[in-house]
């Protein structure tokens, strides 16, 4: 399916709030529309209430949305359609990240955003985890690859709870501030399902 605006119009004032070399409206519009990515947006169903019950993760693609964390939803559809979202008032979207889809039975995770307001409070682990287990246990993939700057120290934090390991580095890579890039991976064979809930 075409994304809503809207919605990649959030995206990209995530993009800006998070990054300082951020995607293009463009480009986000780019990979929404290509079947090699696949787009993750993560929303709160009630400002009032910051808590992970109040949340829903979805998967955007050509074949429309699958809903990856509600007990009670879980089929594709169109968002438009889901019952739960009232007419005035669309749920707020608190995170997204954007994955690539590799030729060997991998992806690369290629962006990865939460609203500030909302970061060091479990969020950013509770998205990366279900994404996780979608590629893992759903489409099967055997690993999860990234790029991260050496300097971003809270990404690299939670990348290396939630198992990736480091096996390369990019010297000088990020041309804005010259800081190294760690290549990381996690492989399925040593992710623990379990201890990672």
């Amino acid at each position: 399916m075409i994304m809503d605006m809207d919605w990649l119009d959030s995206i990209f004032e995530l993009e800006k709030e998070c990054f300082q070399t951020f995607y293009t409206l463009d480009m986000l519009k780019s990979c929404s529309e290509s079947d090699s990515y696949q787009i993750f947006l993560f929303f709160l169903l009630d400002k009032q209430e910051k808590n992970m019950d109040k949340t829903l993760i979805f998967l955007v693609s050509h074949q429309g949305v699958q809903i990856l964390n509600s007990k009670f939803l879980r089929k594709k559809q169109d968002i438009n359609s889901l019952k739960f979202f009232s007419n005035d008032q669309k749920p707020f979207i608190i995170g997204y990240a954007i994955f690539l889809t590799l030729e060997d039975f991998s992806v690369e995770l290629l962006r990865l955003g939460i609203r500030k307001i909302l970061q060091n409070q479990g969020f950013g682990t509770y998205f990366l985890n279900k994404i996780i287990e979608y590629y893992f246990l759903e489409r099967k993939n055997d690993k999860i690859f990234l790029e991260v700057s050496e300097e971003n120290q809270k990404a690299i934090h939670l990348y290396k709870k939630l198992g990736f390991r480091n096996y390369a580095i990019r010297k000088k890579y990020y041309y804005h501030n010259q800081s190294s890039a760690l290549c990381m991976v996690l492989e399925k064979k040593f992710y623990n399902l379990n201890q990672n809930k």
